[in-house]
């Protein structure tokens, strides 16, 4: 089983996101952030279940896809590593994460 770790930029976007749904409903803001966090669940017993994003072609950078939400991971041995969580729309580079 691997450990999940999320990093402060995606506890950031985590927050940032589930606040903008929000400001519109409570209820729908706490079903996607539980949404988000079954999600990422499941990657510890399926760490490589997420497709390998395809901006940057490594294999152990992959995402997982939830709404209109990219969550996006790094798999190292028995850890996973959240990185960020990107609306689908927005471009993204492996720069974004330094």
């Amino acid at each position: 089983m691997a450990k999940i770790v999320w990093t402060r930029l995606a506890l950031e976007d985590f927050e940032a996101i589930i606040n903008y749904i929000r400001r519109d409903s409570d209820r729908y803001a706490e079903l996607f952030a539980k949404k988000i966090l079954s999600s990422v669940r499941l990657l510890e017993f399926m760490p490589e279940s997420g497709r390998i994003t395809p901006e940057i072609e490594k294999s152990n950078i992959r995402e997982l896809i939830v709404g209109i939400y990219r969550i996006i991971y790094r798999t190292h041995e028995s850890r996973v590593d959240i990185l960020t969580i990107r609306h689908g729309a927005r471009l993204f580079t492996l720069s974004d994460l330094i």
